[in-house]
C-alpha cells in the first residue's frame, strides 16, 4: 500500500497477472474458489482490473493479457 500511494497505482502492481503467469493465476482461481463464490468474485474483479493496468503501463504483452483476462471470466 506504500508503493502505491508514493509511486501509483500502476507502477507499484507486482504480482502473477503482471508477469503474465496465467499458470499461477488458474492456482489462485482453483484456491479461491474453495473459499465460497463471493471471494472468487472479488478476485476475478480484482484481477480483471490489474490486467487493465498491466496493459496501460505496457508491462503485459497482449496475448498474455488475453490469456489472464480469458482465465478471470472462465466460468465466472
Amino acid at each position: 500500500l506504500a508503493n502505491a500511494r508514493a509511486m501509483g497505482t500502476g507502477p507499484a502492481l507486482t504480482g502473477p497477472t503482471v508477469r503474465g503467469d496465467a499458470g499461477t493465476i488458474e492456482a489462485h482461481l482453483a484456491a479461491v474458489a474453495a473459499a465460497g463464490a463471493e471471494a472468487s468474485a472479488v478476485y476475478r474483479a480484482l484481477g480483471l482490473r490489474q490486467v487493465t493496468i498491466a496493459e496501460e503501463r505496457r508491462g503485459l504483452a497482449p496475448e498474455a493479457a488475453a490469456r489472464i483476462r480469458a482465465a478471470f471470466t472462465r466460468d465466472a
